[in-house]
Parts: structure tokens; C-alpha cells; sequence
């Protein structure tokens, strides 16, 4: 079975060095950390900008000044593109009828597989913006509940912003490659969502999943993933073989909740997307929160991955931190 060890030696600089690097003059370089390549504006940047590899979130508490709410958020975003000549499709169910191998909407990509990836329908739209409601609580890496309350980041339900483009010549579709792509992208982060251009880190990846993979560029703001932008362009045969997709696409995830995180530097996505509702619940029920310290947990609580880490070792290292006993912390949470 092909995994992204293997993967990677297809795919080097070259793969990743898109128009944009070049007019900017990006630089990149490899993260001592965790060992993977990204590309910076910032000559004195010296890690990829990951939660893990910096220590933790530090935009908690400012933001990018701006005031969103949830909805403020999906509409910034999908205006964003429309008025760079995407189409705005209506949603897809959650429950993903038209796949064998999946039973919900685990990303937005996954309303086109396979049957526009193959070719046997057309895409509704080329190219097309989606804020697509997903679920996530089970199936191979895609079962977040463990982390729910613990990141910060993480939801079991959330909406994907699919930014897709689908390119074809034998069917005649004609959207957008990675050029186009990431000059998309970073103009959002900088211009509407006013990230400063050597804030942003671009770190190298690969994406595979629903038979298909490809290079990906993830771009980190102050510890946070804000969108992982995934070039399709491979399929993986039955013996794990690959060749190139006669169609190949482009496959962007937005974190759209996590937009609205980064924009008002809230404690946790739970205050930028349920505020209203979080105020009210505590409201009714009397609790009462020791706000100072949650918000020095909170900015290193992106380091309480239960895929990556011992929680309770890595609860304790968090405790002496921000200096309280462990005990403590475990009965305040």
C-alpha cells in the first residue's frame, strides 16, 4: 500500500515551485523539526510555522483585527471568488449517497469522486467554491473526536471551503493549475483575511486519498493550518502502481472556521464559530471559567494531538509551562 514516504520521492523542488515563489522571491528551506520543505518571505524564519514546530498558537488574543462572525466569514470567503470568476454551488448532502467506500462527507472534494474525477459527469461548475458541511467521527484518519475540546482546532462536524478547478483535454475543461492556485490563496490570506506576507509559511506535502494523490502546499499562520491546497494528478492502481490522471484538479480545503479563529484571535474555534451560543450556555448554567489561565492553556493546546502524542505526558509538560500542577489543570478542565 503507497504512503506519503514513498510518495515523496516522486515529487522535489521543481513540484512545488510555483510562479509566485519566483516573482516574490520565496525561499525555501527545511524545517529542523519536523524535516519536511517550505517556503518563506522571512529570511530569518527558520521553522515551517506548524503548531508542533513552533510551540503552540500566537495569534490567540490578536487576530488580524478583523470582527467576523461565522457568517461574515463564509461570505468573505466565497465573495473572494466569486469575484475572481468562481461559481457558487449549493451544497452537498452530508450523507454521501453516490460513494461505496465512505458513508458521509468527509471533504469537499469527495462530492466529485469519482464520477466527475472519471469523467462519467461533468462538474457543475469550473471553476466552483463550495462552503461544504463535513463530518468527520470515523474511518481511517478521518475521526476527530478524540480531539475535539483538546486542539483547539478540531470539529467532528465543520465546512470545508473547496476551492476546485478541473483541467481536461480530452473533455475540454479548462480551469486552473498550481500557478493560478496559490496566487489565489495567498492574495486571501493578505488582502482579505490582511495576514502580512512574511507571516505566511508554505510547507510542502503530499495528499492522497480516494484513489488519487498528489503535491500539496499547506499554508501556516502563527501555528495554524488555515488551507492545504492539493494538486491531483495521479491515480493509484489495484497493484499500488500509479499513473497520471487524464484530468487533473485542483483541490483546496479551507478551514472556514478556522479563518474566522485566525481573524478574531478567539481563545478556541468554539468562541469565533459558537460564540453566541457558548456565552448563553454559561450564562444558563452559572459556570463560571478561570478565563486567565484557559487562555494560557489554550495557546499551547494545539500540542495535545491524540494522534501525535502521549496526552498525559504532554499535559504535564503543558501544566509546568504555564506553571500550575498538573492535578489542577487535569480539574479544571
Amino acid at each position: 500500500m503507497l504512503d506519503k514516504k514513498d510518495l515523496r520521492k516522486i515529487f522535489g523542488r521543481a513540484a512545488y515551485e510555483v510562479q509566485l515563489f519566483k516573482e516574490k522571491d520565496f525561499i525555501r528551506k527545511q524545517c529542523p523539526h519536523c524535516g519536511t520543505f517550505f517556503w518563506t518571505l522571512n529570511p530569518d524564519r527558520k521553522d515551517c510555522g506548524d503548531t508542533n514546530c513552533i510551540g503552540g498558537y500566537t495569534f490567540i488574543g490578536k487576530g488580524s483585527g478583523k470582527s467576523w462572525d461565522f457568517h461574515d466569514t463564509v461570505k468573505n470567503w466565497c465573495k473572494f471568488f466569486e469575484d475572481e470568476g468562481h461559481t457558487r454551488i449549493t451544497e452537498y448532502s452530508t450523507v454521501a449517497r453516490w460513494r461505496d467506500d465512505i458513508e458521509f462527507t468527509i471533504a469537499s472534494i469527495a462530492c466529485f469522486q469519482p464520477n466527475v474525477l472519471n469523467g462519467t459527469i461533468k462538474p457543475p461548475a469550473n471553476p466552483l467554491v463550495l462552503p461544504q458541511p463535513c463530518i468527520r467521527f470515523g474511518g481511517k484518519g478521518f475521526n476527530d473526536i478524540d480531539n475535539v475540546g483538546r486542539t483547539g482546532r478540531h470539529l467532528t462536524s465543520f465546512i470545508m471551503g473547496g476551492q476546485h478547478a478541473f483541467n481536461s483535454k480530452k473533455l475540454g475543461y479548462k480551469g486552473y493549475w498550481m500557478d493560478r492556485c496559490i496566487e489565489l490563496d495567498f492574495q486571501f490570506l493578505t488582502q482579505v483575511l490582511a495576514i502580512p506576507e512574511s507571516k505566511i509559511t508554505l510547507r510542502e506535502d503530499i495528499w492522497l486519498g480516494g484513489g488519487n494523490f498528489g503535491p500539496c502546499l499547506e499554508s501556516f499562520c502563527d501555528g495554524l493550518e488555515i488551507v492545504n491546497s492539493v494538486f491531483m494528478q495521479y491515480e493509484v492502481l489495484p497493484d499500488d502502481s500509479h499513473r497520471q490522471m487524464e484530468m487533473t484538479v485542483v483541490d483546496v480545503g479551507w478551514g472556514v472556521e478556522r479563518i474566522g479563529w485566525y481573524a478574531t484571535g478567539t481563545p478556541s474555534v468554539y468562541e469565533a464559530t459558537f460564540g453566541p451560543v457558548l456565552t448563553k450556555m454559561k450564562k444558563t448554567v452559572g459556570l463560571k471559567l478561570d478565563t486567565d489561565l484557559l487562555n494560557k492553556y489554550y495557546v499551547l493546546s494545539g500540542l495535545l494531538n491524540v494522534d501525535e502524542v502521549d496526552i498525559k505526558v504532554e499535559r504535564q509538560k503543558v501544566a509546568q509551562k504555564i506553571g500550575i500542577d498538573y492535578h489542577e489543570l487535569e480539574r479544571v478542565l
